[in-house]
């Protein structure tokens, strides 16, 4: 699942974006499980320079998300090294973002389950 929550702490519009690509590092889930942070910017229309970070995990299911993500950025994978973080940076992609509703963790004091809305990264391709 790709995250679209802007530094700002407030969600992304729902619609299509240029995003450039600021920066990319590796981490691990809260599952434990490899991932790439990447942080992105509005590049064009009334939200420019907005930024956001989108997390990619890696998982032998998920794996495909990644490499829709590198595709759309037209990077070159060597199959030795992978690729350079210096080489994506700048580079642009589009994308949609999308809402998704969800039912949050209980309240700890009342153990109401609040209705929370997510917005996400899909659909990444060239420009």
């Amino acid at each position: 699942e790709v995250q679209a929550r802007a530094w700002d702490g407030l969600p992304l519009a729902k619609g299509d974006y240029v995003f450039e690509v600021c920066d990319i590092a590796k981490g691990e889930s809260s599952n434990g499980n490899p991932q790439f942070v990447v942080d992105l910017e509005v590049a064009e229309g009334s939200s420019k320079g907005k930024k956001t970070k989108a997390f990619y995990t890696i998982t032998e299911k998920s794996q495909g998300r990644w490499f829709a993500f590198l595709n759309a950025a037209k990077v070159q994978l060597d199959a030795k090294i992978g690729f350079a973080v210096a080489s994506v940076k700048g580079r642009r992609i589009r994308a949609t973002v999308v809402e998704s509703t969800y039912e949050g963790a209980p309240n700890p004091i009342t153990g109401v389950k609040a209705m929370q809305t997510n917005t996400k990264v899909v659909g990444e391709r060239s420009l």
